[in-house]
């Protein structure tokens, strides 16, 4: 997804950063926030799309890449809702880069929001967005 972009792209972090999850449990932070978004979804029935956001962010907070991991992010909801037949987000990516655009000022917006578990201007988004 960024091998043209970073020569380390997808290699997972082993620097500690100010956001994010110590590099050494990365990849059981993922596989905690994989089966939770499941066991949600299947046990009390939570909107797909919700969860999807739920998942959407956890992934960025984990912040298992050195860079882009909000593109990562995005990509692996979109995995999430298609394994359970939504269909998935379509980010408007240019958008997204732009740093003086309102959707990325949104967007950000959002994640922030999430940190503090509010959730719901993510799920707008992604309802904005979806196919």
């Amino acid at each position: 997804m960024l091998g043209l972009i970073w020569s380390w792209a997808g290699e997972i972090r082993s620097t500690e950063k100010n956001i994010g999850v110590s590099p050494n449990i990365i990849a059981a932070e993922l596989g905690v926030i994989a089966m939770e978004s499941d066991k949600r979804h299947n046990e009390t029935g939570a909107l797909v799309i919700a969860t999807a956001a739920e998942f959407h962010h956890r992934a960025v907070w984990v912040h298992p890449f050195e860079d882009g991991n909000e593109r990562w992010a995005r990509l692996l909801a979109n995995i999430w809702l298609m394994q359970h037949d939504q269909p998935a987000t379509l980010w408007p990516a240019t958008d997204l880069r732009n740093k003086e655009s309102p959707i990325r000022d949104e967007y950000i917006a959002a994640i922030k929001a999430a940190d503090s578990r509010n959730y719901g201007p993510l799920i707008d988004l992604h309802q904005k967005f979806s196919e």
